[in-house]
């Protein structure tokens, strides 16, 4: 434990252990496939907050950006936003969405597997 976070914990009987892989790592979700030497697998910009139950049936104008992004990823950012704030609404259940989940998914989950 770290505080009141749980970071692994062991389960005896069936003698498995389960780690919070991600709370060991300093580099941003995004950053992780150029780090470890992985490119075939990005993370997108789907907005975290609309993956939630609250807005599984949302559709509406796009939030404002966070500005927690390096200034490096501003102009790739800003294409994006900028084609979904003026040619559409946002869609929560939308493909992009989950495209989205499976890459932070997939890229999480090459992490954990390839670079313990």
């Amino acid at each position: 434990m770290s505080g009141s976070k749980i970071l692994s914990f062991k389960e005896p009987d069936y003698r498995l252990t389960f780690i919070d892989s991600l709370s060991f790592l300093l580099t941003r979700l995004n950053a992780m496939p150029k780090a470890l030497d992985f490119t075939d697998q990005t993370k997108g910009y789907f907005p975290h907050k609309f993956s939630s139950e609250n807005h599984l049936n949302y559709v509406g104008p796009y939030p404002p950006p966070l500005e927690r992004m390096m200034a490096c990823e501003w102009e790739e950012f800003d294409s994006w936003y900028g084609k979904g704030v003026t040619f559409g609404k946002l869609h929560a259940d939308s493909e992009e969405r989950v495209e989205t989940l499976q890459s932070e998914h997939g890229i999480c989950t090459i992490v954990v597997r390839e670079h313990k």
